[in-house]
């Protein structure tokens, strides 16, 4: 017969501090991660942006989507736009009606001058998913970068190997 004992106060001790290493290391992960995530959506969009509001809205930029939170469960990021018609690019719209608001026409520029209309259909936008591509480019970087801050927890905390 074999007999053992075990002591589970330092194998505690130790969960305790990985867990206070990652609390501090993973919400800098994140903003690394979001960073990266809106730099390569305002690099590889393939809208026209006449204004540049939308483009330079993404992420930290004026108006911008930029958030990490940290609860009781973990941490969550996001990273968007706050133009309006952000939204619209990244998930198309449907085939629409549009009609005048403050006059009585519509007026649009045609080969011979100007086009009138008190209303009338339009195809709607195709969805570009340009916050969507950007974390999918993205992605694995992020997913290599999240096993390094957590090997580098466990080395910290002495359960990982260096």
């Amino acid at each position: 017969m074999i007999v053992g004992e075990l002591d589970v106060s330092e194998v505690t001790a130790a969960l305790t501090r990985l867990d206070e290493q990652l609390d501090a290391l993973l919400p800098q992960w994140m903003r690394q991660s979001l960073d990266a995530i809106a730099a390569t959506a305002r690099e590889t969009t393939s809208f026209t942006d006449r204004t540049g509001a939308l483009r330079n809205s993404i992420g930290r930029g004026p108006g911008g989507v930029y958030e990490v939170e940290e609860g009781v469960d973990g941490i969550t990021g996001a990273v968007g736009t706050g133009v309006a018609h952000g939204a619209f690019l990244e998930f198309g719209t449907k085939a629409h009606m549009v009609r005048p608001r403050l006059r009585t026409a519509l007026r649009f520029p045609t080969p011979g001058g100007f086009g009138f209309s008190k209303g009338h259909m339009v195809s709607g936008i195709a969805p570009l998913g340009f916050l969507r591509s950007a974390l999918d480019a993205r992605f694995p970087g992020i997913v290599d970068e999240l096993h390094a801050v957590i090997e580098l927890a466990a080395v910290r905390t002495g359960l990982g190997g260096a």
